[in-house]
């Protein structure tokens, strides 16, 4: 009876812990690493009480399943190591080569290789005896527990502050734990041949569990108040759940039968129960999920859709991008076969060009703005027209569109959504109208937006290309006037040359005649000599000038 009190409130206590961390943050891999391991040690208590009282099973196979479930153990435990405290990994890739080897040890394990039979000693206890899979199992327990230890004293030598606490309590539990576990499960069934201990291993194992949830509590790790009530919300539900289970299971066998059914038929029974129990709600999920699958195989979030929908509005600047973006996510939602966007050309007033989404877009019928300004004034739904179909109509119906939609701002026309036919053979409900309507009002005003952006590039472009030949234009024209201009200066000094050599001649004649080097002359001559000789130099300075 104590073993198995020993053994349900182990399994207990890890399973409640594990199950509070990982509902905190599924996706953090410090959580699932964690509950992972607090799982197993669940799974290997139980299992370890029914080793030593077998059921369905002989006790040497309940021995190899628990020794199956131990090397799995070691790979949970390794994993916490890497990931202890902060989260991240420690080692990259051990995943790679731990997992296999987790995997190839339990199938040895399960194999009579580990433990060949089981004899019994004389005061009854079980004694298996280890063959030659003992080889591959004890190295693969010493160096996964090693480099676990490794791990965790690197990390505890050059981490600092909060987080050094955190690993001094993971490793007080760690090495508490496994060492008494070795010495109890090995060391003393090995060695001396006797395996009383084993049966309070699980409450060993809980030496693992309570330093984390000290740590947890020391240190606010997982925010210890909402998983400590939650934890003890949960052991007092399953507790008293238990005891009433108990009392009336023995009280109708009493009343009904007329027998009282033993301590361990009740235990067993309300293990049982409780386990179903458990399985309710999980199974309840499973159903629902299984049964939307197939009765509403085009539900969808409306919220989730138009704000996946904003979002690619938001960040998208260039049109192809955002019309794709925005087509795929329609058509994840409503699931057509596809969807085809036409956009209106405004300078030409004609339809441009088209973008689709789908395995194979049809080719659409050829219509003008006009023609669709006239047919289209907002969400057309071409399976619910209720008047005559027109040749619009027809040829919609006839190229598989289902749901025509202008896409209008304020001010013009953006273009037009065709929508196929939904892939699940169900017709568009009013639901999926609206999404529609409200997708085209977002998706006309951000593509207008786009466009408008593309226009302003293009212009940027075109502006760029014309400042670059204008100003290869006034360069070529630049050039030439300092050719011209230096045409000018050798024309200058050429000219300047040329005539300042005659005046210098005839300015020095005019002084050698008055200088008397031809004779005398008279002063009348003198007079008409120096207004000549003036002149000249009024000349040679007009020629400098």
């Amino acid at each position: 009876m104590l073993e198995l009190i020993v053994a349900c409130v182990s399994a207990a206590c890890n399973l409640a812990l594990s199950v509070l961390v990982l509902s905190k943050n599924p996706q953090g891999r410090l959580n699932r690493d964690f509950a992972r391991f607090g799982i197993a040690l669940a799974v290997w208590a139980i299992f370890n009480y029914v080793s030593l009282h077998p059921l369905l099973f002989d006790q040497l196979t309940w021995i190899r399943i628990v020794m199956a479930v131990v090397s799995f153990m070691m790979l949970f435990i390794l994993l916490l190591a890497n990931t202890f405290p902060t989260g991240e990994r420690y080692l990259k890739g051990i995943e790679r080569w731990s997992i296999p080897s987790a995997i190839f040890v339990a199938l040895v394990a399960l194999s009579p290789w580990l433990f060949t039979q089981l004899n019994y000693s004389a005061d009854g206890q079980p004694q298996p005896m280890a063959g030659f899979g003992m080889v591959i199992f004890v190295p693969y327990v010493v160096v996964v527990l090693g480099l676990s230890l490794t791990i965790l004293l690197r990390k505890f030598l050059h981490l600092r502050g909060v987080a050094k606490e955190y690993m001094r309590y993971g490793l007080i539990g760690i090495i508490s734990t496994f060492g008494f576990l070795l010495l109890t499960n090995f060391v003393v069934v090995l060695a001396f041949k006797n395996s009383s201990l084993v049966a309070f291993s699980p409450l060993i194992a809980l030496l693992f569990t309570a330093s984390f949830a000290y740590g947890i509590i020391r240190r606010k790790l997982f925010d210890v108040r909402l998983i400590a009530a939650r934890f003890v919300a949960y052991l007092l539900l399953l507790i008293f759940a238990s005891i009433l289970y108990a009392f009336l299971t023995a009280a109708l066998s009493f009343i009904i039968v007329g027998v009282y059914p033993s301590v361990t038929q009740i235990v067993v029974s309300t293990l049982i129960v409780i386990a179903l129990v458990s399985l309710v709600e999980p199974s309840r999920r499973f159903f629902n999920h299984v049964t939307r699958a197939v009765f509403y195989q085009d539900d969808y979030d409306t919220k989730n859709v138009l704000d996946d929908l904003a979002t690619v509005l938001v960040h998208s600047t260039e049109t192809k991008p955002l019309v794709n973006g925005s087509l795929t996510i329609l058509r994840r939602a409503l699931k057509p076969d596809f969807i085809t966007l036409t956009l209106v050309d405004r300078v030409s007033e004609k339809s441009g060009k088209h973008l689709s989404v789908g395995v194979h877009p049809p080719k659409l019928p050829v219509f003008t703005p006009e023609q669709l300004l006239h047919y289209v004034t907002d969400v057309v739904s071409i399976d619910s027209v209720e008047v005559h179909p027109n040749r619009f109509h027809r040829e919609m119906q006839a190229a598989g569109v289902s749901i025509v939609v202008r896409l209008q701002t304020r001010s013009e026309v953006v273009g037009y959504c065709f929508f196929g036919y939904k892939t699940t053979g169900s017709a568009y409900s009013q639901r999926d109208i609206d999404v529609v309507r409200i997708a085209s009002d977002e998706l006309a005003v951000a593509i207008q937006n786009t466009l408008r952006f593309e226009q302003i590039q293009d212009f940027n472009t075109t502006l760029r290309q014309r400042v670059e030949e204008a100003t290869k234009e006034l360069r070529a024209s630049n050039e030439q006037l300092h050719r011209l201009d230096e045409a000018k200066d050798e024309f200058v000094s050429m000219a300047s040359h040329q005539l300042r050599t005659p005046l210098t001649s005839v300015k020095g004649y005019i002084s050698m005649v008055l200088e008397g080097d031809a004779g005398k002359i008279s002063k009348m001559q003198r007079q008409l000599l120096d207004e000549a000789f003036t002149s000249s130099e009024r000349m040679v300075h007009l020629i400098n000038d």
